[in-house]
């Protein structure tokens, strides 16, 4: 592989006998621990003051109604509503939104809640301005912030409610207001419940009964406006600030813990990463839709506020995210890989039905990847005004860089958004136990397959898997994180924090990793959900599902395998378009009911063969491919449990709910019956 002029030796060992690496743009050989010094703390309260110093009276929190949505009562102490249309953004100022946030505290003092004693305020619900008006009022007022998925079942809300002690949660609406209420006999701390919505008389009487006080987010505010308090910020940066019950693939979730610091360094490290592409002013903006839960997008969301700029809500369901784009028209999206995915194949399915648009997109996108490996990026060239301007203009035709992570994506697909889009795309990586990004590409670095290099704040290296053949003398292990972004553990839960970080200070991640020629991390494995064959071979199913996942008529898959078998097998949900095509144009089925052609022996036939052909291409060894397949006729998702809210499959979940069909593709397999 050519390495581009100017991204050779990205990363310097600073320890030989660890082989710790940093960024080459760290200075003197240490990472960075200290960002932003013109704040008087490196706290969440005094981040978001500097972007209040820079804008003030500019936008800082839009919101966008759908067209059928009432209009705000305009009795509403909300600040910010300037009547505009329904199709148009509506901004609360960096003025407004401080005096809301103040509001807020000040209800919550009102309320029985002390500043500077870790009080636990829960945050339940969909992206909007009042979520993160909440938090930022613990922020300002030293409390702390238990934000709770939109997605979460019963169980994992009893849990979280529970664990925390929490007393109070803020809410959009009443079905998580009911869901509160269902789990009060294992949460009897949890005595008031604000909601964003309206609130009915027989909900609010449900609420009386179960000795729960319940009231408006208006309401709240109200109480906050005729009892106001000064801000209490914290008094130092290692005040706790977060705690991020990650998703969960297994068991119960786990309360990362982030501290201000924490929180404050990975964001200004990011924005040195950012920096090569712009600095953010208060005429950028983005386009809130990933979970507000997340850190990703507390991250992302924390970058903005800090230089001043736009943060836009997405309206209601993801699936007006676009309508939402074209109006916001961002110049920073964060994206991840499942949307940049059904970007991919949607441009491509399209194209095909047309022999010469096939042939122009290809001769494009070769033109435009020959321009990247020449380090050369332009958006406006013959083939931007040609082929890319409708994806130009779908994202708004502002946008000035994509930031992507949370799940691996493949170099093609990544290759083609960054033409497609005509934008640079950086790929972040990291997990919550590092507040989100630890390592992040270059810009302008084109080389696809890596996940970049160390932030400026971070530590990384490589640690020795014997029983998997990775060894940190080969420049292959379990990768590890060591910096001021690392969280400071699990809440009450000290086993799985000794478990988590080492007696140095290293978070072992349980992702398997390897530095390449130009010193970048590539990740190449996950030891964490391995498992062993009849054989005794150690089999990791996530890189063959990544695999797996690239042929053409397959949207998602599950690899399965255990110590009992001899091979793998598979549960495959087909891409629905393609499949239709395939099965009409090649196999000659025109079949309108979709279950019944998923379990059409043809169709599996040639979505296996697609799979074998694939596996074979990336050298996937005999044991590592699956030898049986079953087709589903339905997505995994958060909703029927198979999937996290960070959409990473839930294996014990996914054994569980198809072990009948498990059971029988290994029956198949014994007795050569599976075509």
């Amino acid at each position: 592989m050519t390495i581009q002029h100017g991204f050779e030796n990205q990363t310097k060992v600073i320890n030989e006998v660890e082989r710790i690496r940093i960024s080459r743009e760290c200075p003197e050989n240490h990472i960075m621990t200290e960002f932003f010094p013109d704040m008087e703390k490196q706290t969440l309260h005094c981040l978001f003051q500097r972007g209040l110093n820079i804008s003030r009276h500019k936008p800082c929190l839009g919101s966008r109604k759908p067209p059928s949505a009432p209009a705000e009562s305009p009795s509403s102490p909300s600040p910010g509503e300037d009547g505009a249309t329904s199709n148009e953004y509506q901004w609360k100022t960096y003025d407004e939104v401080n005096k809301l946030s103040q509001m807020v505290g000040s209800a919550l003092i009102h309320s029985g809640h002390c500043p500077r004693k870790e009080e636990k305020i829960g945050v339940y619900g969909t992206n909007r301005w009042e979520w993160d008006v909440t938090q930022m009022a613990c922020n300002s007022f030293s409390m702390v912030t238990v934000p709770l998925y939109d997605t979460l079942g019963m169980e994992a809300i009893s849990h979280i409610v529970s664990v925390t002690e929490m007393k109070t949660v803020v809410c959009d609406n009443e079905d998580k207001l009911k869901k509160l209420l269902k789990c009060h006999d294992q949460c009897p701390n949890l005595s008031l419940v604000v909601v964003m919505d309206h609130l009915s008389s027989e909900v609010t009487a449900q609420a009386k009964l179960e000795g729960v006080k319940v009231t408006t987010f208006q309401k709240f505010l109200e109480t906050g406006r005729s009892n106001m308090h000064a801000f209490v910020p914290p008094l130092d940066a290692d005040a706790l600030a977060l705690i991020l019950f990650t998703s969960g693939t297994t068991g119960m979730p786990k309360g990362v813990m982030l501290t201000n610091r924490n929180v404050v360094t990975d964001v200004g490290a990011m924005l040195e990463h950012y920096k090569a592409i712009a600095t953010p002013t208060n005429d950028d903006s983005v386009i809130s839709y990933l979970p507000q839960a997340h850190g990703f997008n507390q991250v992302i969301t924390q970058c903005m506020l800090a230089y001043g700029a736009r943060v836009g809500y997405i309206s209601g369901s993801v699936l007006q995210l676009l309508d939402d784009v074209k109006a916001l028209r961002p110049t920073l999206f964060p994206i991840v890989p499942r949307l940049m995915n059904k970007i991919y194949d949607s441009i491509w399915q399209r194209a095909s039905k047309s022999t010469i648009k096939k042939l122009l997109l290809k001769k494009a996108f070769e033109a435009k990847k020959h321009q990247m490996s020449k380090g050369a990026f332009v958006h406006n060239d013959f083939w931007d005004k040609l082929v890319f301007k409708k994806v130009h203009k779908l994202f708004g035709g502002r946008v000035k860089g994509l930031v992507t992570g949370s799940a691996p994506v493949s170099s093609e697909v990544l290759t083609f958004v960054r033409c497609a889009v005509g934008c640079d795309v950086l790929e972040g990586y990291g997990q919550t136990e590092t507040t989100a990004a630890s390592t992040c590409t270059l810009s302008g670095d084109f080389t696809p397959g890596h996940v970049g290099v160390p932030l400026v704040c971070c530590e990384v290296k490589l640690v020795d898997i014997p029983e998997m053949n990775y060894f940190a003398s080969n420049n292959k292990g379990e990768v590890c994180f060591r910096g001021p972004h690392c969280f400071v553990g699990y809440w009450r839960d000290e086993e799985n924090t000794r478990a988590a970080i080492d007696s140095d200070g290293w978070v072992h991640s349980g992702d398997v990793g390897m530095w390449t020629e130009q010193g970048t991390l590539r990740l190449v494995d996950r030891k964490k959900n391995i498992f062993k064959l009849a054989q005794g071979e150690y089999i990791a199913p996530e890189k063959i599902e990544g695999i797996y996942v690239q042929c053409t008529t397959v949207a998602q898959v599950f690899v399965h395998g255990d110590s009992l078998e001899t091979c793998c097998v598979a549960i495959v949900v087909p891409d629905e378009a393609v499949l239709r095509d395939v099965a009409k144009q090649q196999l000659g089925i025109e079949e309108k009911s979709w279950s019944t052609l998923c379990m059409n022996k043809q169709v599996k036939k040639y979505i296996f063969d697609e799979m074998t052909t694939l596996a074979n291409t990336h050298k996937l060894n005999k044991l590592e491919q699956v030898k049986n397949i079953f087709v589903w006729n339905q997505q995994f998702s958060i909703e029927n449990d198979l999937l996290t809210p960070t959409l990473k499959s839930k294996r014990p979940q996914m054994r569980k709910a198809f072990a009948s069909e498990i059971s029988k593709m290994y029956s198949e397999v014994a007795s050569g019956t599976v075509f």
